[in-house]
This record gives C-alpha cells, sequence and structure tokens, in this order.
C-alpha cells in the first residue's frame, strides 16, 4: 500500500516537471511576414512581408498593383479581386523549443478574425474551415500538428461572392432581396455569408467584399490551464443603484492531461478594495462566479452618458489558481443601471412610451448612425476613431447606433465610446434581408451572438441589443 501511495506521488511530482516545460503561460505571435499569392490570373501575383491586419485589396495596393480602389470606377474595374479569384495566404515560422513539441504543452491556434471563406492547413494538416467574419476562431490543441523548426500555416480562400452564389444555388428557397439595386453595381446574395453586409454594397458605398485577415493571429501555449473572461455588472433589484451584483463567466481551457483539481477564482477592484472569491470543484470549461457589492461600503461613482456627468471606470481583475498556477487578467467596466420605459401613454389606446431611463433618470437620446469607417478594416486606425468619437461628443450627442449591416466594432470603439460616455444601440448584424434559416446557417449564427454577446457585456456604454437594423 505504501509502495503505491509512493508511486502515485512520484507519477505525480514527474507530471509537474513536464508540465514545466513552459515557464509560463505565452504567445507565439504570428501577425507578421505572411505572403499572399493567386494563381487564377494569367500572371502570378505574389506579395510579401505582410503584416495583420490586411486585406488583399491594401496588400495589392501597398506594392503599386492596382491603384487607390476609391478612385473612379474602380471599385468595378477590381471586381476580379474577390469574385472569382482564389487566393492563398502563408505564414512561416520556426519553433526552436523542443520543451513545446510532443511534451505536455498545449497550444491552441487562434484567430481574431477571418474575413471570410478559409480552409486552414497547419503543415499541409486540415485545422479548421472559417466561414465568419465575425468569430474569434480557437483551434485547440494543435501541438501534434507542429514540428520542431520549420513549420507552415497556410489559409485558402474561397472568393465570397462565388460562394454566396453556391449556398443562394442549393438552397431550396428564394432569401430576398437576392441582388442590390443596379445602380449600386454590386454583388449578390450577401445574406447567405457572415460577413459585413454593406461589403457587396450598400446605398452609400462600394461593393469591395474584401478577403483578409482582420484580428491577432498567434499559438497560445499553456502547460496546465487558460482562460477568458465575461464581465457584467447590473443593479441587484429594479429602481434600486446602490446594491449591485457582479457577474463573472470564466471560460477555461485547459490541457488534458493535466489531472482534475480544485479552482479557485479570485474577483476584485482594487480602487474600491473590493474582493471575492469561490472555489470550484473542478476547472470546468465555464464557472460562473456571481458576488454583490454594495455603495453602501464601498464608495463607487456610477457611469454616466455624455452631459448627464463623468464617466467613472473601475478595472475588474480576475484571477484563477489551478494546481499550483496563477493566471490574471483584468477588464476595464463601469456602473450603471438601464431601463427602456415602455409604459402605457394615456391619451392613446395602444401607445406606450419608448425613452431610456439611466441610472433612474429619464434621458432623450440625441445621436447618430454609426456605418463602418472604412470599407477595410486596417484603414481604421485608432486616431482616427479617436477623432470621429470626440466629434460626436463635441456635436454634443450622447449616443451611436452600430448598424446592423456593417461590423461588431473593435475594442478601441468601445474603449472611447465608454470613456467619452456615448451610448450605444448596437444592431446583431443582419439588415435589409431575410435569412437562411438551416441548421447550418443557424448554428453559425449562433455561436457568432454567443462570442459577440460576451465579449461586450461590460461595456457600460451598451444599452440595448436590436435584432437587426430596421
Amino acid at each position: 500500500m505504501l509502495f503505491r501511495i509512493r508511486m502515485k506521488l512520484i507519477c505525480f511530482f514527474a507530471l509537474l516537471t513536464a508540465l514545466s516545460s513552459i515557464e509560463a503561460n505565452k504567445r507565439i505571435s504570428l501577425g507578421s511576414d505572411w505572403t499572399i499569392y493567386n494563381a487564377d490570373q494569367p500572371k502570378a501575383i505574389v506579395v510579401h512581408n505582410l503584416t495583420v491586419p490586411f486585406s488583399v485589396h491594401s496588400a495589392l495596393l501597398r506594392d503599386n498593383i492596382i491603384q487607390d480602389p476609391y478612385y473612379r470606377y474602380n471599385d468595378v474595374n477590381y471586381r476580379w479581386i474577390t469574385k472569382n479569384s482564389s487566393w492563398t495566404f502563408v505564414q512561416r515560422f520556426r519553433i526552436d523549443d523542443p520543451g513545446i513539441i510532443g511534451h505536455s504543452v498545449q497550444a491552441d491556434l487562434v484567430f481574431h478574425s477571418i474575413d471570410t471563406v478559409a480552409s486552414v492547413y497547419l503543415n499541409k494538416r486540415f485545422v479548421l474551415f472559417a466561414r465568419n467574419e465575425f468569430l474569434k476562431y480557437i483551434v485547440e490543441d494543435v501541438n501534434d500538428k507542429l514540428v520542431l523548426g520549420d513549420n507552415v500555416l497556410e489559409l485558402f480562400f474561397q472568393p465570397p461572392v462565388q460562394h454566396a452564389l453556391d449556398l443562394a444555388t442549393v438552397y431550396p428557397y428564394r432569401m430576398p432581396p437576392e441582388c442590390p439595386p443596379d445602380v449600386q453595381h454590386g454583388e449578390c446574395h450577401v445574406n447567405f455569408l457572415r460577413k459585413q453586409q454593406s461589403s457587396f454594397s450598400w446605398d452609400w458605398g462600394p461593393a469591395f467584399a474584401p478577403i483578409g485577415l482582420q484580428g491577432d493571429v498567434y499559438l497560445n501555449l499553456y502547460d496546465r490551464f487558460d482562460f477568458d473572461f465575461s464581465l457584467a455588472i447590473f443593479p441587484m433589484r429594479m429602481l434600486n443603484i446602490d446594491d449591485w451584483i457582479v457577474d463573472v463567466l470564466v471560460d477555461a481551457r485547459y490541457n488534458s492531461k493535466v489531472p482534475s483539481a480544485k479552482a479557485l477564482i479570485t474577483v476584485s477592484i482594487d480602487e474600491l478594495n473590493y474582493s471575492d472569491n469561490q472555489t470550484f470543484i473542478n476547472l470546468d470549461e465555464q464557472m460562473h462566479f456571481v458576488s454583490n457589492i454594495s455603495r453602501l461600503t464601498h464608495p463607487l461613482k456610477l457611469w454616466w452618458p455624455n452631459g448627464y456627468g463623468s464617466q467613472q471606470l473601475y478595472d475588474v481583475t480576475v484571477n484563477v489558481q489551478y494546481m499550483g498556477m496563477s493566471v490574471t487578467k483584468t477588464k476595464r467596466t463601469g456602473f450603471r443601471s438601464v431601463q427602456l420605459v415602455q409604459d402605457p401613454i394615456s391619451s392613446s389606446v395602444d401607445g406606450l412610451t419608448f425613452f431610456f431611463r439611466i441610472n433612474l433618470v429619464d434621458m432623450f437620446l440625441k445621436g447618430s448612425n454609426w456605418i463602418p469607417a472604412n470599407a477595410f478594416r486596417e484603414k481604421i486606425t485608432d486616431e482616427y476613431l479617436e477623432w470621429l468619437l470626440n466629434s460626436t461628443v463635441n456635436a454634443n450627442m450622447n449616443v451611436l447606433r452600430v448598424w446592423g449591416g456593417g461590423m461588431y466594432e473593435s475594442e478601441s470603439f468601445y474603449d472611447l465610446a465608454d470613456r467619452l460616455g456615448i451610448m450605444i444601440w448596437q444592431d446583431f448584424m443582419f439588415a435589409c434581408a431575410a435569412y437562411p434559416t438551416n441548421d447550418d446557417f443557424l448554428e453559425n449564427v449562433a455561436a457568432e451572438v454567443a462570442h459577440q454577446a460576451l465579449r461586450l457585456r461590460h461595456r457600460p456604454s451598451i444599452i440595448i441589443w436590436a435584432g437587426n437594423n430596421e
């Protein structure tokens, strides 16, 4: 009996030694030195040394292969780029640490945004079919596909215009509108793709239908676990802005080679001298942490829209301890209550009010419709966003409606909205169309909605989510 216990301890410590092949969770960035090529044209096109984010259009423009896509009729002249051309994106990288390959380290391949339809191969082995611009893709545990030395990551992009047509052709029903008005010189069947609906043209914009990588790409390495978390803070009861609920959903990824153990989650706001923790029997994929905080014991300040007060923001820190390892992450948020007031109007039989009550104060919303600041996402700099949102404040606006034919905006956009007190009416990305209802499309949309809602639910600026644009 004593021998068996001793052998178990030896095996356990041997496992811990193997797991220490990386000192802490780390990333191998795959964001630079991309090459793209196209062999469909009479003369092969190759562009080197690209850094995410980028699109095919911006890559070709950088190397003077095309002129400015916005110039004169170039939106039509360059239709070949994404209408009937297939593009390959290639990233070559090295792994020189033998402690990673073939050991107990888990390596997840992460894409923050792939625009839009691509088959992904790692060292010639298929790992992912991407078909949603609005999803963050995490390909879990690709360690067995990595090699010591040179590795190759390839994305084979299908032309989105042709892919949309293919999907529409096999669908049993018409999904109107099938095509935009002729005057827009647009492309058809965009409602079959989870891609910016305006990318196939709109009454205010051309049909570029970009292909590209619009977010970070990296290998996420961890020997025990890693996690993301979503956060929401809301009043404990209606008409009460003194007592609040702190709601944290921890999304954990753990090494399957690690034995099960308890996990300790601690949530804290240092500025308010607030901290609470909870122990979970196992490190589950999702762990729900709920706690309370009161203005009566913690001197918290409220977040107010522009023109009504200051925009107090707090750093909420989440720490997870598991198997002797500690990982900490932080998000910035604010305390504010939101009510959409729809009370009967005494002078009308069926009429209801429609206004927002923020922190128990009735407010008049005055603002604008927000469409993407550029057809090519890589062209939207933080400096340009700051200029635009500061212009919103200077015009005495207090709300922007993120339009459903564009995109869920960047973290920089919502950071600015939070900091400047600009309320956000957030549409889901569906606009002016009927949409497929087959299982494949609905599963794709369900993943998108879950990802975006969890990504953004800590934002005090977002006061409502709307199903579509009209």
